[in-house]
């Protein structure tokens, strides 16, 4: 193994000619463009990083075809529109033959549309070079095999991460500040954990303006049934942007559907009615997350939503905003869903067991601020939901649960 400090684009492209499996290339601070790179195919993994990860090496776009064992870490690819950006373009691009490819510790920071239509056009009338002065592009764009998108920091784009292909990772990463969806496309044996993705904003949002859904996963006309999905540990939650509906798995009549799907421990904060949309999903688990609804009794509760074929699913120990009646329940359960230990809240009734404010502590009772609430010891819901809004009675120091506040006249 051979590590490698270079300090300029010609330098960087010099040194991966020559590299090995195994090799480091430490990046003195700087700004290196535009990286395309074709044809790597090590052995072993070759890493690319900041010799300092505070004073990062600072990309425009980083662009991988047909290349395979490139780790990108601690970098800052800082992408600046053109005139000639659309919707695809994309920050970072791994396509066409691409395997054992991962970018982690790194800031994916983009700009807004310059050629864009006007923001007071009429819904329907945006096109690929986006809204004037709104976020355009994707951060993220694989099309390949076991790539992996881990810790980094995303904001600032239309889309955030577009996949396809198998055997991919979305682990860790906080996305947010979008126009539309955090993370799109599809794909088998898929891992998406442990993620917080917030505030996007669509443009007009509704009919023939934007659409957004925080996981949208779909497949093909034609197509394999996508398999082996699994999403957990993740925070999906409004914040300051729009109601984007939470997971997605559509299967748009294609009679394709997804099978082995997995849901379990997300938090998802949301006043959008469909946290969990499943479409012709099979042998698939829901279980341990919490759901809780954004605008407390102004509007319709997260709920989940089961069509077009959705049979053989679990759902166990979720604690949701409007769950399914008894009689949904039973007519549910001759497609074999099966209900154990779930309970929905309560907006309205403070002498409920199930009322919110039994069930969760809340610096501000009126509040619906997702981190000022945590999962109260010997509730009716102790033990279910999230372990994310589990008090961590284990901690070995004393970590403040409530924000301290003084009205204004106080």
């Amino acid at each position: 193994m051979t590590t490698y400090t270079v300090s300029s684009a010609t330098d960087l492209q010099a040194v991966l000619s020559g590299a090995s499996g195994g090799d480091v290339i430490e990046l003195a601070a700087g700004d290196y463009g535009n990286l395309s790179l074709r044809g790597l195919d090590f052995d072993s993994e070759v890493t690319i990083r900041s010799a300092e990860a505070a004073d990062p090496a600072v990309f425009n776009t980083i662009n991988i075809i047909e290349s395979s064992n490139l780790t990108f870490d601690s970098l800052f690819i800082d992408f600046t529109p053109t005139e000639g950006t659309v919707e695809w373009s994309s920050a970072f691009r791994a396509v066409q033959g691409v395997s054992n490819i991962t970018l982690r510790n790194s800031k994916v920071e983009g700009g807004d549309s310059i050629a864009g239509v006007s923001p007071d056009s009429e819904p329907g009338e945006q096109g690929a070079s986006g809204i004037l002065g709104e976020p355009i592009g994707r951060a993220i764009t694989i099309t390949g095999t076991n790539i992996v998108i881990e810790n980094n920091d995303i904001s600032h784009f239309n889309r955030g991460i577009v996949t396809s292909g198998d055997g991919n990772a979305i682990l860790n990463n906080e996305i947010y500040d979008l126009r539309t969806s955090p993370l799109a496309g599809g794909g088998s044996d898929l891992i998406i954990d442990g993620n917080y993705f917030h505030d996007s904003n669509p443009w007009k949002m509704g009919g023939a303006g934007d659409h957004g859904d925080y996981v949208h996963l779909w497949t093909q006309p034609g197509g394999q049934p996508m398999s082996n999905i699994t999403i957990t540990n993740n925070v999906f939650s409004d914040e300051e942007g729009g109601s984007l509906l939470g997971i997605y798995l559509d299967d748009n009549l294609n009679e394709v559907g997804f099978t082995n799907v997995v849901v379990e421990g997300n938090v998802i904060h949301s006043s959008t009615g469909q946290a969990v949309r499943f479409e012709n999903v099979s042998d698939a688990t829901i279980s341990r997350n919490t759901i809780l609804n954004a605008d407390g009794v102004e509007k319709q509760g997260s709920q989940l939503v089961l069509t077009d074929g959705t049979k053989n699913i679990r759902l166990e120990d979720n604690i949701v905003s409007t769950f399914f009646g008894e009689a949904q329940q039973q007519a549910l359960a001759e497609k074999g869903i099966i209900f154990k230990n779930n309970i929905d809240v309560d907006h309205d009734d403070p002498n409920a067991a199930n009322f919110v404010g039994k069930i969760f502590a809340d610096s501000r009772l009126e509040g619906s601020d997702l981190w000022e609430k945590i999962l109260l010891p010997g509730s009716v819901a102790d033990g279910l939901g999230s372990p994310l809004m589990h008090l961590d009675e284990e901690s070995d120091r004393l970590t403040p649960i409530f924000k301290v506040e003084h009205a204004e006249d106080e």
